[in-house]
């Protein structure tokens, strides 16, 4: 997969480490082994994704695999542990239903999603496995509900990643590519597919904004130059813009916002 995509590298690819050892539990896992090994084979190539420069690794957290959240860590990574439950030893949220130890499944609010460490939010279309289920005719448009959610929290500023759950898509009902689908009330197969490109490029278009503000005046700055106090085009204060010139033409923005 790594080598595809750098053959067309629109994406960057992050490897995920699963629980594998169900019988010797954390204490049968080689961490050194298997951080050389990933780092050797993966973290190295161009498409694999950073986060604070470093190669981005997440964990699965499991009680085979890092009890109660604790795991040896790898300084050449930057290590998330990521789950299905928000609770003390997750960094990022993982998979729906979003379920905290303290909210039972008939209360918590599925379109209220934890806004996570390093900005990360999750959304996901439906869910229907290990007696969990909700919207299973999208008709409830939870998808919706969500991504309405991740895309005003972007606007504020405050969201930096969204992790879109695709996850054992078939048997837990999570997919997104084109399928039939006899369930949902749309018969459509680029239903879920179509939905997920428009909001990705909603929340393309949050992230890479035109500042008009800033174009107007850059001529007067001059590159390699800061400003204060800036909004973007959704009205999100930008605590620091600094802008540089495009080497194929024209001046690039980068910015903090609060």
């Amino acid at each position: 997969m790594f080598s595809e995509v750098e053959k067309n590298p629109v994406v960057e690819l992050v490897v995920m480490l699963e629980p594998y050892n169900e019988t010797y539990g954390q204490e049968g896992y080689n961490f050194t082994q298997i951080y050389n090994y990933i780092y050797d084979n993966f973290a190295t190539k161009p498409s694999c994704m950073k986060l604070n420069d470093r190669p981005l690794l997440c964990i699965f957290n499991a009680e085979n695999l890092t009890k109660n959240g604790k795991v040896s860590l790898d300084e050449r990574f930057e290590i998330r542990l990521v789950g299905s439950k928000f609770n003390k030893y997750n960094n990022w949220e993982y998979e729906v239903p979003c379920i905290s130890d303290a909210e039972p499944p008939d209360v918590v609010d599925y379109a209220n999603q934890h806004l996570c460490v390093d900005g990360e939010i999750m959304v996901c279309p439906r869910y229907h496995a290990h007696g969990w289920e909700r919207d299973l005719t999208l008709a409830e448009g939870l998808y919706d509900k969500q991504w309405s959610r991740a895309i005003n929290l972007a606007r504020e500023g405050k969201v930096n990643i969204v992790m879109i759950i695709s996850w054992n898509e078939f048997p837990e009902r999570t997919a997104i590519e084109p399928h039939w689908n006899k369930t949902a009330f749309d018969p459509d197969p680029y239903f879920l597919y179509n939905k997920t490109k428009e909001y990705i490029n909603i929340l393309k278009g949050i992230f890479t904004f035109f500042v008009k503000e800033m174009l107007e005046t850059v001529g007067a700055l001059g590159e390699n130059q800061c400003r204060y106090n800036v909004k973007d085009d959704q009205g999100c204060m930008l605590d620091t813009i600094k802008i540089i010139k495009n080497p194929e033409g024209g001046y690039l923005g980068v910015y903090h916002s609060n």
